[in-house]
């Protein structure tokens, strides 16, 4: 992504539209191009293991920090995501992946602890192109 399609992006999921984030056909080609063990339990329709639903969250954050390091995923988007999960997934719970804040507890799920998990990596690294990374 370039720098405008970035910002293009952030602009989106200020407005609430996720869906240049992350959509059914996008996930499936992102399995597709990078696990086929993945993309074959989509095929199938089977169950995924817990180490599997990890490596899809990581697969999915990894990818869209990769067009900026420092991209705020705001709630409603772990939300959405989760439910584009479960799409592609039927037999996935979304609580797995994202579960809200509430009284006494703070947020959780395998998306949310992907995200934060991952731009602690980014954010050690460091750099000064303004969070986006360039090829």
């Amino acid at each position: 992504m370039t720098v405008r399609e970035v910002e293009q992006l952030e602009w989106e999921m200020a407005e609430g539209n996720f869906s240049r984030l992350l959509s059914f056909s996008m996930l499936v080609q992102l399995m597709k191009d990078n696990n086929p063990v993945l993309y074959g339990k989509y095929l199938k329709k089977l169950k995924l293991t817990a180490n599997e639903r990890n490596i899809l969250t990581r697969l999915i954050i990894g990818t869209i920090l990769t067009y900026k390091y420092n991209m705020e995923i705001p709630r409603d988007a772990h939300i959405y995501m989760s439910g584009i999960i479960c799409k592609v997934f039927p037999d996935e719970q979304p609580h797995i992946y994202y579960s809200p804040a509430s009284k006494g507890k703070c947020p959780g799920g395998k998306l949310y602890n992907a995200y934060h998990n991952q731009r602690r990596k980014y954010k050690d690294v460091g750099g000064d192109s303004g969070g986006v990374l360039r090829n």
